[in-house]
């Protein structure tokens, strides 16, 4: 193709640039809420989902900031083998999958109610015909009303059914009580539910997820109760909806508003056959990262590169045994072995190695230590010269050997 302007030098910066404006349906205080998230479909950041954050209880838009929270990993930096991490976006495919296949279904329904309009208005219309040849029919006029009557019945209940079946598919759609966002999550042990500590300021009715309980089957979204004179511990009790076997479903999911796991996400694991809420396990897991915050890996991570960035930046070895296959270069300024107890190296095994360990192992000096000294000063008494020289080395040092 080929580019054309109306300046003969060329094209302007302004030929690659577009002027952007808020969202229609995203340009008012209204729209915008705390939890909501979106994914990206073009572009560098293609596949990467954000969450809007907490807003201010006064928010204005233009004003108040708005924080979006990366929560999606670039799969091309960090790469895990984590199979709760596999499990737990098989159970939101799923649940997507779901969702999708009842939109399929409403508009199957919507068609199938379609036609049945139009097989009233025809069967209407057919009638319509025939009571012009009934007027002249008397006797059988009331049996033929009466037809009409209840075809229209039979009609109007296929639509009130129609309407009711919509209304269920699309209420099936609506976000479920665990999609609901909660102002905080706890993945620690609280033993005491009466008495909870809480990272930031909460209203009685805000919503928190438990997900690690020591007894898992306390596990689950809750809401605030009541706060203490300081509001800084309040006493929980699970959410109105969702507080009973019929309400919990696997792949449930929710994100966190505030709070040091804001912007994380958790999902619902698998529960058992005849699951009974608080008996039975709730077991919550994060499919997302913090990128900002150390991350825990229980399986192997695989990467082509490992880039420890940071002025004191370190790599722990803390197992019994630890090892390095392959081959290691390293390269740089400086190599401090000083805090190490022992280093072992292999016996050289190259001609010239064996030569030098040879040579040092013939030179037999007193016991001393370490010895430097300049031309200017005599060898000290019971030194070997090595056969070098009658004379010391200027700026050699020398090893006693035992």
């Amino acid at each position: 193709s080929s580019y054309s302007s109306s300046s003969s030098s060329g094209p302007t910066a302004t030929d690659y640039y577009v002027n952007l404006t808020r969202a229609s349906n995203f340009d008012s205080e209204d729209e915008f809420i705390a939890g909501s998230f979106v994914f990206v479909e073009k572009g560098a950041q293609v596949g990467q989902g954000y969450v809007l954050g907490e807003l201010a209880s006064n928010f204005t838009l233009g004003t108040s900031p708005i924080n979006y929270v990366r929560f999606t990993v670039d799969a091309t930096i960090i790469e895990t083998n984590s199979e709760s991490i596999i499990d737990n976006s098989s159970d939101i495919i799923t649940a997507t999958v779901n969702i999708s296949n009842n939109t399929d279904s409403i508009i199957t329904l919507q068609t199938d109610v379609d036609q049945n309009e139009a097989d009233a208005e025809a069967a209407i219309a057919d009638n319509a015909e025939r009571l012009v040849l009934l007027e002249t029919a008397a006797p059988i006029w009331g049996t033929n009303q009466t037809a009409i009557a209840n075809l229209q019945t039979d009609v109007d209940q296929n639509e009130a059914d129609a309407d009711s079946m919509i209304a269920t598919l699309q209420a099936s759609d609506a976000a479920r009580p665990s999609q609901v966002p909660v102002l905080l999550a706890y993945e620690g042990h609280n033993s005491n539910l009466n008495s909870v500590y809480l990272e930031v300021a909460a209203e009685v009715g805000d919503r928190v997820l438990l997900a690690g309980q020591a007894d898992a089957s306390e596990n689950g979204i809750y809401e605030v109760q009541s706060l203490n004179l300081y509001g800084n511990y309040a006493s929980f009790v699970r959410a109105d909806d969702y507080n009973s076997a019929e309400e919990i479903n696997a792949g449930d999911f929710v994100f966190v508003q505030a709070g040091s796991l804001e912007g994380q996400g958790y999902v619902l694991g698998a529960l058992s056959e005849s699951f009974e809420l608080g008996v039975d396990a709730l077991n919550f897991s994060r499919f997302t990262i913090d990128m900002t915050a150390p991350v825990d890996f229980e399986a192997r991570i695989t990467a082509d590169q490992l880039i420890v960035n940071g002025y004191y930046g370190t790599v722990d070895f803390n197992g019994s045994s630890n090892y390095i296959s392959g081959d290691l270069d390293v390269s740089g300024n400086y190599v401090n072995f000083d805090s190490v107890n022992e280093v072992v190296v292999p016996t050289p095994d190259h001609p010239n190695e064996a030569t030098n360990k040879a040579y040092v192992d013939a030179i037999v000096v007193p016991t001393g230590g370490l010895v430097a000294w300049s031309s200017a000063s005599a060898i000290p008494p019971g030194w070997s010269d090595a056969g070098l020289t009658s004379e010391p080395i200027p700026n050699y040092i020398w090893i006693i050997k035992d």
